[in-house]
């Protein structure tokens, strides 16, 4: 793979992607990310794989998340207690 398809290569689809989060990882806010670098590109996913977080934590973290991209053209994928599809 060449750096072009991380860098959103129009000729790479997308849309057979998933995105896994580890917000560790990222300089600056999740959120920030994703609407920046990651929901542009129209993943056929996001999970949002956060281990570390109470699931109160983890449930305002996908409301916020979730609401960078409010028509939902993203799938977001959250394991929690069980899992869900929003």
């Amino acid at each position: 793979m060449s750096a072009d398809i991380f860098l959103g290569d129009s000729q790479f689809d997308w849309s057979k992607c998933l995105c896994i989060t580890n917000r560790h990882l990222c300089p600056g806010t999740l959120e920030d990310q994703l609407e920046r670098h990651v929901l542009p590109l129209r993943p056929r996913a996001v999970i949002l794989r956060e281990k570390d977080l109470t699931p109160a934590e983890y449930s305002d973290l996908l409301r916020r998340v979730a609401a960078i991209d409010p028509l939902l053209r993203v799938r977001f994928a959250t394991f929690v207690a069980r899992p869900t599809c929003l």
